[in-house]
Order: C-alpha cells, then sequence, then structure tokens
C-alpha cells in the first residue's frame, strides 16, 4: 500500500468516526451571524472612522449624541440586509441537498436516509435523474454494459452525457455466492447486496476535478480505477435506471466542495481613487482639528474676560484645545459622508441587476421566445434545461461592471471564444504519399442528418479506420422531430467531427460498451457488423496533445456467399473476417491508435526528411485557411505484457516517470496515417465586435494554444488584424536566438519610433538603445546587468505611461509571437523592451502558448504598467488562470463547459455581447458612480465647511449652525433619494450612439481621473458655498427683527434658513449636471421636500434631537423676509456654475455634448450628421464645429 493513502472499508463503517455528507455553503448560521458581521464590516478603516465618531460625540456633547449613532445603524443595517438575502438562497439550497432520501446499505443493513446522514464507507443506489450526493465508486450499472451515464453540467456545464463504468465484472453480482437472490426482490430494497464488502483505498481528498485515482480490494484481487469509474458529487445519473455505489468521499471532502475556495477580491479602479480622494478629506480634517483649536487655546483668556459664555468653557487652554479637538472631529466627519459607500454598494447591486434583466443582452433565440408573448417564461421552456451562463449576461462581481469602462488591453482565447467551437469535418492529407483529398461534400451532406450518400470505397481505408476508432465517443438515442436519431457524445468535439464523417462514408459507431466497441460498415447498401475489443486509453491531456487508444478487431463470420463481394476489402484468419487494414495490424492483432498536434506526432512517427517537408507544407496551408490540424499514426501492439504494465500504471500522475514510460512504448516508431482539417465558424457579428473595440482604442491580444499560421489567419478573418495592418513577426522562423532576437526588436523599434515625436520619441531611442547593450550582456557583470535591465525597466514603464495620458490606441501594427519566443525574450531579460513594442502595437497574436504562459503574460502586464487595465475572455478550463489573474475576468458559456464561467467576474453566451458590456454598461455604470461620488463629495463638504466658517462669527467656540435632527437626516434620507434615482438612470448618451461610434469610449474612459488637483477645485467650490451661505444670510436677517410680530432672528431660524439653502443649492446642482430626466428623478424630488417638511414638523414638535427647532417652522413660516433670504443666497450660490455650464456646452462642448445635442434634437438623422463631422478628437476641432451645436 502507497504511503499516505486513505483506505476505507465499504459497508463496515464506524458511525460516530466516519465522515458525514452534510454540507454548508451559507456564509452564516443563526448564532454566529452578528459576531461574524460585525467582524466583516470593521475590517473596514472607514466604518471604524464612524463608531469612532459616535464614541467621540458622546465625551463631548456638541449635538445630540444619537445623530452619530443613527447613521452607523443605517449603514450596518442596510449592509445586514444585503448579507441575510444573499445568504438566504445559499441557506434554502443547503436545505433541499442535505434532506434529499437516498437508498444505502450501512454494516449490512439496508436502510433509507437523507443526503446528510450518509458516510464515508456506505453503499448507496442511485436513481436515475437523482443528484450524485457524494463521490462514488461505481459497483454495478443496470445497464447490460456495465456502462452508467452521468450529466456533468452542474459541474463543467457540458452538454454531452459522460459514460461511467463499473469496476466489478459484468457477471459478479450474477454469482450466487456475491449476492443474497432470495432478499433481491425488489433492487431498490438492496437486501441482496447487503453483504458485499470491499477494501478501498484513495489519495487524501484534492481539488482536482480531472483526475480521480485508487484501488479496490475484493476477494484478496486489487484492481485499480480511475474518473472513469467514478461518480462526482453534483453529477446526476441519466439514461440509466440505476447504479449500485460505494461512497468514497462525503460532505467537505468531495471534490466539488473542495473546490469551493474563496474567490481573489478584485477592487474597483474608482474605489482605488475613491480612497486616495479620502485619505485627501481625512488629511484637511486634520489640519482643521488641529489648526482651530490651537487658534480657540491661543485667545481663551482674552475671550474669557470679554464674554460670559466663554465662563462655562474648561479652566485651562489645554483643556480647551483637548475638547475642541474632539467636537472638531465630530463635525468634520461630514467630509468622509458615511452614506457614500452604502450608496455606491447599492447602486452597484441595482446597476448589476439592470444587467441580467436587460433583453439585448439575451440569446437571439431566447430573446424572440420571450418577446413572441409576454406570457412566455424561461423556466417552461426547453430553455430551463440549459445552464442560465447560456441564456444571458450574468454578473457576479458588480464591482468589475465599472472596470468594464476603463479596460485597456482584452486578452482572449481563440478556440470557442472568438470561434464557435463547432468542428465540422473539412479534408484530410493521406498517407505518404501526402496526397490530399478534400471532401467538399462531406459538410453538406452532413447537415443533412448524415445521409450515406458516399461509398466506402472512395475514401482512404487506413484514415477512415482512424477517424472511426480513435476517439471515445458515446451513442444515444434521442427524438428529433419525434423520431429516434443516433447521436454521438463525447469531450471533444474534433471526435464528434470525425465520428460523423466515417458515418458519411459507411463506418458508423453503433455502440459503445466498457470494453469494446461495435461499428456498421455499409458496402454496396450490406451492413456488417465489427467489434473491437477496447485494451487501454491514453487520455489526451495539455501538456501530452495527444491521446492514444488500444483495441484488438474480434473475427465475424460472413456468409460464404457474400466473402465474394469483400475480397478486396477483408482478410481472413481461422475462419474469421476481418475488416481492419493491413497497413495498421494484422488480422486479430492488437494495434495502437494515436492522434494529437502536429508538433508532438510527427517527431513520433517513421516518415522521412522529403515527407516530412511536404506534410510541414500541408500543415502551413491548411493553418493559412484557419483549419485546425490533427496528425494520426498508428502501429501494431507486439508487446503482450503492455497492458497488463498499463494497468499498473494508469492510476499515476503524468509526471510520474512509470507513466511517461509505458505511454512513451507504445507512442513511438508510429506508422503515419494522415492529417485531418477540421472548420471551426467564426462566432457571429465576431468582425463587427473586434473592429469597434480596436478603432475605440482597446488593443485586443489572442492567446491561443494554435499553431501561428492559423491564429494569425483567424486573427485576419475577424478584424483583429486588418489587411492595411503590418504584421511583426518574433517566431522560431524570425527570432530563433538571442541575436536574431535583438535584430528584430530593434528593426521593429525603428518602424514604430516614426510615428512618434517629442518625449516619447527621446524615451523610445533609450530603450532602443538598451536592446543594443543587451547583446554585449554576456561579457557585463552581474551588477552591470542588473542595473541595465532596472534602467530598462524606468525608460520603457515612462514611455508606456505616455499611452496612457495620451490615450494613445497603438500604431497600425500587429504583433505575432509563439510561445518558444517568449520564453526566449524572459530567458534574456528583454521583457520590458518587448512589452513596449507590444503596448505600442494595436493588436497581438501569441500562439502555441500554455494557459501558466497566458496568465504569466497578463501578470507581466500588471507589474510593468499598473495602471493598466486588463480584460481576459475564454470558455474553457485552460482559460481559467488568466480569467483569474485579470482584473476583469469573463467567461463564456461554450462547448468546453463553464469552468471558466464558474471563475469569472462577468458571463456571456457569445463573445459579440462584449461590445455591448463595455461600451454601454461599463460607460453607465462608471458615470453613475462617478457622479455619485462627486455629488456626495459635494454636499457633505458644503455641511463642514460650513461649520469651518461659521467658526469665525462665533470666536471658535465651535457652535453648531445647523439642527441636529436635520443633520441626522441630510445624509441618511433626504438627499439620498434624488442622487440614487439618478445613480441607477442616468444614460448620458443614447445606447445606439455609443454602439456606432467608438470614439466616445476613449474619451470618456479618460474623463475621471481625480488627482489632489480635482479635490482641491472641489472643496474650493464647496467652501465657496459654505461662505456665501453663512455670509449672505447674516448679512440679509442683520437687523435680526424678520417677523411681523417683533420677533428677532434667532439660531433656530438662522440653522433652518442654512439647511433650505444647502438643499436648494444641491439639488440644482445635481439637476444641472443630469442629462436624463424621467418622473422618477421628479418623483424624487417631491419625496425629498415632502421629507423635509415632515423633518422640520417633527423637530417642531419633539425634543428626540434637542430643543434648536423646537416652535421655529411655526415663527418663520409666515415670514417673507426668511423665504426671501435663502432664495437670494441659493440663487448667489449656485447662478456661477448654472452660468459656466451654459457657456461650456455652447461654445465649448466636448465630443459627448455635440453627440447628445446632435443625437436628441434630430434623432438618428442627426446622428448620422454627427458622424459625418468627423466627431473631433482635439478641443481645436470641436471649436470649429460648435456654432452649430450653439443652434440645437
Amino acid at each position: 500500500m502507497q504511503q499516505g493513502l486513505i483506505v476505507k472499508t465499504l459497508n463496515e463503517i464506524d458511525v460516530k468516526t466516519a465522515r458525514d455528507n452534510f454540507i454548508r455553503t451559507s456564509k452564516y448560521t443563526w448564532y454566529s451571524f452578528i459576531p461574524l458581521f460585525l467582524f466583516e464590516q470593521y475590517k473596514q478603516m472607514n466604518n471604524i472612522y464612524y463608531l469612532l465618531n459616535a464614541i467621540a460625540g458622546y465625551i463631548v456633547i456638541v449635538v445630540t449624541p444619537i445623530t452619530n449613532v443613527l447613521p452607523i445603524i443605517f449603514v450596518l443595517f442596510m449592509a445586514a440586509i444585503r448579507e441575510i438575502i444573499e445568504d438566504a438562497s445559499r441557506h434554502k439550497s443547503d436545505a433541499q441537498q442535505n434532506a434529499t432520501q437516498y437508498n444505502i446499505i450501512r454494516n449490512t443493513s439496508p436502510i433509507k436516509v437523507q443526503s446528510r446522514d450518509i458516510r464515508e464507507g456506505d453503499i448507496i443506489l442511485v436513481k436515475q435523474k437523482q443528484e450524485i450526493p457524494c463521490d462514488c465508486l461505481v459497483l454495478e450499472s443496470s445497464l447490460e454494459s456495465g456502462v452508467c451515464y452521468v450529466s456533468t453540467a452542474n459541474l463543467d456545464g457540458e452538454v454531452n452525457l459522460k459514460p461511467k463504468v463499473q469496476i466489478l465484472d459484468k457477471n459478479y453480482f450474477k454469482n450466487p455466492q456475491n449476492i443474497d437472490s432470495k432478499n433481491l426482490i425488489v433492487r431498490e430494497n438492496l437486501g441482496g447486496y447487503k453483504n458485499f464488502k470491499a477494501k478501498v483505498s484513495t489519495p487524501p481528498p484534492e481539488d482536482n476535478m480531472q483526475s480521480f485515482i485508487g484501488s479496490i480490494i475484493l476477494n484478496n484481487e486489487q484492481k485499480n480505477f480511475n474518473l472513469n469509474n467514478v461518480l462526482l458529487r453534483g453529477s446526476r445519473l441519466e439514461n440509466t435506471e440505476t447504479a449500485l455505489c460505494g461512497v468514497i468521499f462525503a460532505g467537505k471532502n468531495t471534490r466539488l466542495m473542495q473546490t469551493q475556495i474563496k474567490a481573489r477580491v478584485k477592487s474597483s479602479r474608482m474605489n482605488i481613487r475613491m480612497n486616495k480622494l479620502v485619505v485627501y478629506q481625512a488629511f484637511l480634517s486634520i489640519i482643521i482639528m488641529l489648526v482651530f483649536p490651537g487658534v480657540s487655546a491661543a485667545t481663551y483668556n482674552s475671550f474669557s474676560t470679554d464674554y460670559v459664555s466663554f465662563q462655562m468653557e474648561p479652566s485651562s487652554a489645554a483643556k480647551t484645545f483637548a475638547e475642541k479637538v474632539i467636537i472638531y472631529f465630530v463635525l468634520l466627519a461630514y467630509l468622509l459622508p458615511v452614506s457614500l459607500f452604502v450608496s455606491i454598494e447599492m447602486t452597484r447591486l441595482v446597476n448589476s441587476v439592470q444587467m441580467e434583466a436587460d433583453k439585448n443582452l439575451q440569446r437571439t433565440d431566447v430573446r424572440n421566445f420571450l418577446q413572441k408573448d409576454p406570457k412566455n417564461q424561461i423556466k417552461n421552456s426547453s430553455f430551463a434545461n440549459e445552464n442560465v451562463y447560456a441564456i444571458s449576461v450574468q454578473s457576479k462581481n458588480s464591482i468589475c461592471i465599472e472596470n468594464l469602462q476603463e479596460v485597456d488591453i482584452i486578452f482572449s482565447d481563440k478556440t470557442g471564444t472568438l470561434t464557435k467551437n463547432q468542428m465540422i469535418f473539412h479534408s484530410f492529407a493521406n498517407d505518404q504519399n501526402v496526397q490530399r483529398e478534400v471532401i467538399f461534400k462531406i459538410k453538406a451532406e452532413m447537415q443533412q442528418n448524415f445521409r450515406n450518400h458516399n461509398k466506402y470505397e472512395n475514401f482512404d481505408l487506413k484514415m477512415l479506420f482512424q477517424l472511426a476508432l480513435c476517439n471515445t465517443v458515446q451513442t444515444q438515442m434521442v427524438k428529433i422531430d419525434g423520431n429516434e436519431t443516433q447521436v454521438y457524445q463525447g469531450e471533444s468535439p474534433d471526435e464528434i467531427a470525425f465520428c460523423y464523417a466515417s458515418k458519411v462514408y459507411g463506418l458508423k459507431l453503433h455502440q459503445r460498451n466498457a470494453s469494446s466497441v461495435e461499428y456498421q460498415l455499409n458496402i454496396n447498401e450490406h451492413l456488417f457488423n465489427m467489434t473491437f475489443n477496447v485494451l487501454a486509453v491514453v487520455p489526451f491531456s495539455s501538456d501530452r496533445k495527444k491521446m492514444s487508444i488500444v483495441l484488438q478487431e474480434v473475427g465475424e463470420n460472413i456468409p460464404r456467399e457474400q466473402l465474394g463481394q469483400l475480397n478486396n476489402i477483408i482478410t481472413t484468419h481461422n475462419n474469421m473476417a476481418y475488416f481492419l487494414p493491413k497497413s495498421i495490424a494484422q488480422a486479430g492483432q492488437p494495434f495502437v491508435l494515436t492522434k494529437g498536434a502536429d508538433s508532438f506526432m510527427l517527431p513520433l512517427c517513421n516518415i522521412t526528411k522529403e515527407n516530412n517537408d511536404a506534410i510541414q507544407k500541408i500543415a502551413s496551408e491548411y493553418s493559412m485557411i484557419g483549419l485546425r490540424t490533427l496528425v494520426f499514426g498508428s502501429k501494431q501492439l507486439n508487446d503482450p505484457e503492455w497492458v497488463k504494465q498499463w494497468n499498473l500504471v494508469s492510476n499515476l500522475k503524468e509526471s510520474d516517470p512509470q507513466y511517461f514510460d509505458c505511454t512513451k512504448q507504445i507512442e513511438t516508431n508510429l506508422a503515419y496515417s494522415g492529417m485531418t482539417a477540421i472548420e471551426d465558424e467564426l462566432q457571429d457579428q465576431l468582425h463587427d465586435t473586434l473592429s469597434f473595440t480596436i478603432n475605440a482604442g482597446v488593443r485586443v491580444w489572442m492567446l491561443t494554444g494554435d499553431k501561428t499560421e492559423t491564429a494569425v489567419n483567424i486573427a485576419k478573418s475577424s478584424g483583429l488584424a486588418p489587411k492595411d495592418t503590418k504584421l511583426l513577426y518574433l517566431t522560431t522562423e524570425t527570432a530563433s536566438n538571442p541575436i536574431k532576437l535583438n535584430q528584430c526588436l530593434l528593426e521593429y523599434i525603428d518602424l514604430q519610433k516614426q510615428q512618434l515625436t517629442g518625449k516619447a520619441l527621446e524615451n523610445y531611442e533609450t530603450v532602443q538603445k538598451s536592446i543594443k547593450q543587451q547583446s554585449v550582456l554576456s561579457n557585463q557583470s552581474k551588477f552591470q546587468k542588473t542595473m541595465r535591465e532596472l534602467l530598462g525597466y524606468f525608460y520603457c514603464r515612462g514611455l508606456n505611461k505616455q499611452i496612457i495620458n495620451d490615450s494613445q490606441s497603438g500604431n497600425n501594427t500587429t504583433l505575432v509571437m509563439d510561445s518558444k519566443t517568449y520564453n526566449l525574450i524572459r530567458s534574456e531579460h528583454l521583457e520590458n523592451e518587448f512589452y513596449t513594442i507590444a503596448f505600442h502595437s494595436q493588436s497581438a497574436v501569441c500562439c502555441r502558448l500554455s494557459p501558466s504562459e497566458k496568465a504569466q503574460i497578463i501578470k507581466r502586464t500588471h507589474d510593468l504598467i499598473p495602471e493598466f487595465t486588463t480584460l481576459a475572455i475564454g470558455d474553457g478550463a485552460n482559460d481559467v488562470a488568466m480569467i483569474k489573474e485579470a482584473q476583469i475576468g469573463i467567461g463564456v458559456a461554450g462547448k468546453e463547459g463553464v469552468h471558466s464561467c464558474n471563475n469569472a467576474d462577468i458571463t456571456v453566451p457569445e463573445f459579440r455581447f462584449l461590445k455591448q458590456l463595455i461600451f454601454v454598461y461599463g460607460r453607465y455604470t462608471h458615470l453613475r458612480n462617478q457622479e455619485l461620488f462627486e455629488y456626495c463629495i459635494e454636499k457633505n463638504s458644503i455641511i463642514a465647511l460650513m461649520h469651518v466658517v461659521y467658526s469665525f462669527y462665533n470666536l471658535f467656540s465651535v457652535q453648531v449652525c445647523i439642527d441636529s435632527l436635520l443633520l441626522t437626516m441630510f445624509n441618511l434620507l433626504i438627499t439620498f433619494f434624488p442622487i440614487a434615482f439618478q445613480a441607477v438612470i442616468e444614460q448620458d448618451i443614447d445606447r445606439e450612439a455609443l454602439l456606432e461610434h467608438p470614439r466616445t469610449f476613449r474619451q470618456f474612459s479618460q474623463k475621471f481621473r481625480p488627482s489632489g488637483l480635482f479635490m482641491s477645485l472641489r472643496l474650493c467650490k464647496s467652501l465657496y458655498y459654505s461662505i456665501v451661505i453663512i455670509t449672505l444670510n447674516k448679512y440679509l436677517t442683520s437687523n435680526q427683527i424678520i417677523f411681523s410680530n417683533g420677533q428677532v432672528n434667532d439660531l433656530g431660524a438662522q440653522s433652518l434658513s442654512f439647511y433650505f439653502t444647502i438643499l436648494c443649492v444641491t439639488s440644482i446642482e445635481l439637476f444641472i449636471h443630469q442629462t436624463t430626466f424621467t418622473y422618477y428623478l421628479l418623483g424624487s424630488f417631491i419625496f425629498m421636500i415632502v421629507l423635509v417638511t415632515a423633518c422640520v414638523w417633527l423637530g417642531n414638535s419633539s425634543q428626540m434631537f434637542g430643543t434648536t427647532n423646537i416652535g421655529v417652522i411655526m415663527m418663520v413660516q409666515g415670514s417673507l423676509h426668511f423665504h426671501i433670504s435663502w432664495i437670494i443666497t441659493s440663487l448667489v450660490c449656485v447662478v456661477p456654475s448654472i452660468c459656466y455650464q451654459v457657456i461650456r456646452k455652447l461654445y465649448f462642448p466636448n465630443n459627448d455634448d455635440i453627440m447628445r445635442a446632435k443625437y436628441r434634437a434630430e434623432g438618428c438623422k442627426g446622428y448620422q450628421k454627427a458622424q459625418e463631422m468627423k466627431v473631433a478628437q482635439s478641443y481645436t476641432e470641436i471649436i470649429q464645429i460648435a456654432p452649430s451645436v450653439s443652434q440645437i
């Protein structure tokens, strides 16, 4: 027994110690919610800040303490509601899965238990359509073939059923010694199996869904098993009545639960900048908190003798300073608005829901179905069986939606992402004569239900048997238009295409069993059966790039009268007929069929140099027209002991030397059979999407494992590399060694620097000089090399940042690179220089890359230009690494399952939806959050700075100038709804315009990069409002007598005047920056007025929040002087802003203003005119066309 293995005895367990099958995916329990929730919340610095502020409010009571507590309670309450809603669905799912009933045998007793009570070592009976509750070893299938079928759609999204082979011999339970036939009346009772026992050994639990190895010892005989014999938790039994299984892993030990790791947190670009500005605000608060209390303490002695009220202050300057610091800390908390963070989280959630509900982001057939009849629902249609990822766009990380607007580089997989991954057999190049036979009609015939229109003899026989036999495809009968039709299912779309192609030419896969496979051969309308025993299958892997199958034909008894017409086709041996061509193996002998990538297979085949050159030429021809190629080889297996050896090592890892040596024995010295070409159609609207994206200034890199020629051809046909684009090759042909690599880099730098001027050109020449020095690196010391690389890094970084600052979209070049050259660049320490050239190209095609190399390229992009926002999109498990590495990961629900979708931030049914995601939702979400942030900072800064300005009028005593209740409700409710509605409905430019004009994207993506200057301007504006509100209100009421009954203006009335002015100013500011007006927005303003009225009257009649407002509204409601004062003050505040907006839009409009004005004034015709105007890229061009806009 190997060290580290876990051994279990089936049907003999200790219930107390055996792992149960209880699962919990929920985040909280009823007893852990409060402590865990508070812990998560107070890991955020802003929440800690507000908690300290609330505590400070009780130390020195400057406003009613509840004023500082209520906002915290509100924020925590909203966050708790969100957490509860999200966790409730997980609790419901857990409860359903844990409560499902199953029949099991435990310690020889058949019982029925809930899923949660299943233990490792139990024997379980799974029925058709039931979900597999734990990781199980198949002991017996109800099918005679010994195979059961499972759907793994919940695990990997693949719709094809997968065959699982029982580990026991098909006749094991038919032996009376192994079963209690008296109790086997109803199979579900399991009584007949109660005495079955076996020992199972496996490695410890792990998260590898692609591999599962172990062994079972039964009657002192050990048999190895692998993933083909195991049902994983989450899969579902299909097309099989029952399956008897032994529980290997349960609960948290199952593969599915082991993979449930916490996703890497991805931050918002805007959040990063927002946190930076919050630091600026905090720094300003600290300065005020120190300076103003210092002034108050310094003037304490003089004020205390002149003013009676100052005698109530602390008795010493030190105490005065400490008290005032706390007071300013409480009041200046408004500079860091508590409402901002909860508002952004809520709007992100709403924007995410809006995106998922958008019919424009649904697959075309789904959208047509829903629009046909409003009563139609997906859950009651055929779409209900599909994964939700394949139906419409889904958001799994709302933060990444706003990051879409700032995308600089898109890294895309090819197969299944840019193409449909719908493989159609195109043609093949046959054996060593290298004669190409193109099957032009096969595609059309395959689309006609695969009728046999072609003659068996017309196809190269050796190649035909390779196509039909070298696979693991399964057959299934399904109803199509009411008729039973045979379809093929397999893990590889290529293999399915091969089987359909062979069927067209008369060799049809009929049935596959656990240890054999049956075919039907159509010769002159006569069907002949063939059977092959499956001795071994060496599976395909991304590292091996090939797969092999070992078969042995079983002879057939053919009537003597039919042998005459088969003399040229069959071989007779021992009175049995064999159809396998002699060029593959002698009659009845075991043989090996292998297929794989040409770069891996050709070195393993016995071919001459001339033939090899000819084959390579045809491979290049195939690649030039965008076809996928595979090479086939075969040989007779002469070593009878190999199969036994394979059974011993098949469960080892691929990296194990024994596994490698065993596979090498059969995968060398192969006879070349031929090369196939597979056609893979491009995705719908791919050319439009890529062209639009590149014209918008976004660089697109194709990262693929395919050959260079194939990838380049796809790039040209898809629009990734337009006809006028110059291709810059960094491949093994152009840069096979360090010297050639340096020459290529220098040449491409010369080409690209022709389009640069000024400092950018100077930096580029420095990079060129750095590359020249690289040629003598071997003669330099380690220190010199390190210094040169360091200088190269800074020069390259400076040049690359120029791209961001100048909003450059790259030169009209496409870089082409393969894996070997990339590794050479890394080994020669030329990554800085390479990426500089790559970043200045509009697109790149990177070929022959492994999944780790894809992720490495994205990681190095982040390292060299952290300001770049990267997006990775792919459809397969091999794309997961790069999807996780990118700042935005998008999964495509394609033919290769939903591995990528499960690890993505956003999922799409097809690549074309990327256009709307980036250019519509990315823009809208970014715009809304930007305006929300700016508005919240501005309105709260006015409140805070008003108290600073007011300090000059109250001798720095820090008198609060607004009532506590109104302060509390200002952020919490009153100003929340208008900006909340704006943050979910704002659309500055219509969707149609955004999807027609790519230039709007690049200009807008550079719009909001707030800095210290931005913050200073905002604070200056808020300070202006604060000074006007305080000063003008005091001036207009300086005579103190403003009421008809002779009452004077007191602090309560003045506080209300300040408050009305702030609300009026902030509402007008929000209004003049709005571009979308709806009844919802109008309703939010009306609701705000209702809330203000309610709060004022509540303060007038209640002492809960203090006595400042008692009776005030009764006093001021009839005073014309009072109302004129706050209205005039409001106008003085906002008139400059209104004038600025009017002048800017009329005489200095930007591109967005022009687009919006033209499109909205004249509809589509106006937009077409805007297109004809070639919307300006500089203010010089904008000014020239501005007069036409001012007339609208």
